[in-house]
């Protein structure tokens, strides 16, 4: 069926708006009138991608660990109370790294919120959580849901009969698990590791709490002091081409599939563990689930109400809230409207420009905000002024950001 006309020009309109805030990047980085060396003497480049990189390296093995291990311990094994856990160990992602790591600042800073608790034991100051340790421990408990999201539902959907012709030659259960099991969630562990990956570089509020220096602290940095706009743009441009490297990569991953037995899969069957096994298994989760979640909602329940005891009063707040909804809903009714056309086309229709798109679209998710909104606000003050630092220009980043996920969500649909 050919494809209509209106259908690839809205497309090829949207695709170079997508497109633009990338390319203006790329252009500002290759028309620089300094040297590319005295960038990099000119400020700790390597240092910072050193720091980043680390960051993401660790976050993504600790996250991946963690989300793994519970996948595991509540799909495969015999739990009482397995959905509920499930549920709270995944509600971590409902709270921002930003709001996380604020928390944790909060109550373990040198004479937090801990000390205050235990003065009367004799404790009067603490070393505090900030640096690598601070962003990597907060970054991990915020993230690992996202492994635990995908790997559960793969595990619950693989097929049992390799594992048991493995238990039949006389490989023990770790050997099964180590040797046959993870080997066939490559694809979600590959997806899931890179899922979090991009969301470690783009995120730079967990980071700036924790004092850790990486590419999007420098960004933000620069850009509140009013600094010249070359630094801003120099690391904004090695994040997006970061960013790019990751998600091609994950791209490149879809080939490994998961090993899959012809006919009906069969579900394995859930294991009972021992009265002791148990006890460890509930200690691991709750000290899981009261790091990423009660702790958290522990100390902002602790200041909203010293808050609200203080004489303060919640109306202060609600024009941020309503600020935060309006923006959210109307991105998301634009990201719909915006993303129909692609969809359709890349759908109900066969083309080279259909395959194109769809893949350039979708190999550009996980763009660092910071990255696509900085990219913006320079277009805007330079080409568009009557709608720099508006309303209007926070929707369209959002739009650019959060297209590819509306474009994936639309195409498993259709």
């Amino acid at each position: 069926m050919k494809t209509p006309k209106a259908l690839i020009i809205t497309n090829f309109i949207i695709l170079i708006t997508f497109l633009l805030p990338t390319f203006y990047l790329i252009w500002r980085f290759l028309t620089f009138t300094r040297s590319y060396v005295s960038f990099f003497r000119s400020w700790n480049v390597f240092d910072l991608l050193l720091n980043t990189m680390l960051l993401f390296i660790f976050v993504v093995i600790s996250s991946l660990i963690l989300g793994l291990l519970i996948s595991i311990i509540l799909v495969r094994f015999n739990i009482p109370g397995s959905k509920i856990l499930f549920t709270l160990s995944v509600l971590p992602l409902v709270i921002p790294s930003y709001i996380g790591a604020l928390t944790y600042v909060s109550a373990f800073s040198p004479k937090g919120l801990f000390v205050q608790l235990f003065s009367s034991f004799g404790i009067n100051e603490i070393a505090g959580i900030d640096g690598f340790f601070g962003s990597w421990l907060v970054l991990t408990l915020f993230t690992y849901p996202y492994v635990v999201l995908i790997c559960s539902s793969a595990l619950r959907n693989l097929d049992s009969t390799v594992e048991d012709a493995a238990r039949s030659l006389g490989k023990n259960r770790f050997n099964v698990y180590t040797q046959v099991v993870i080997p066939r969630l490559k694809k979600p562990i590959i997806f899931s590791g890179l899922l979090v990956g991009l969301y470690v570089i783009s995120d730079f509020g967990a980071v700036s709490l924790m004092r850790y220096s990486t590419l999007t602290k420098a960004i933000y940095s620069y850009y509140e002091f009013n600094i010249n706009g070359d630094p801003v743009i120099f690391y904004s441009s090695i994040l997006i081409v970061l960013a790019l490297l990751i998600s091609f990569i994950q791209r490149g991953s879809e080939e490994a599939r998961s090993a899959k037995v012809s006919g009906t899969p069969k579900i394995s069957e859930k294991t009972n563990l021992s009265p002791r096994s148990k006890v460890l298994i509930y200690t691991f989760l709750s000290l899981v689930i009261f790091s990423g979640l009660i702790l958290p909602i522990s100390v902002l329940s602790y200041w909203l109400i010293r808050g609200l005891s203080a004489g303060n009063s919640v109306r202060a707040v609600f024009g941020g809230v309503v600020g935060s909804l309006s923006v959210s809903l109307l991105a998301a009714l634009f990201s719909v409207i915006v993303s129909t056309p692609i969809i359709i086309m890349v759908s109900q229709y066969r083309s080279k420009f259909g395959n194109v798109l769809e893949r350039i679209m979708l190999a550009l998710y996980g763009l660092p905000h910071i990255s696509v909104g900085v990219a913006i606000l320079f277009i805007t003050i330079k080409i568009f002024p009557s709608i720099s630092h508006s309303f209007t220009a926070l929707i369209i980043s959002y739009l650019i950001v959060f297209l590819p996920q509306a474009i994936g969500a639309g195409q498993a649909s259709m």
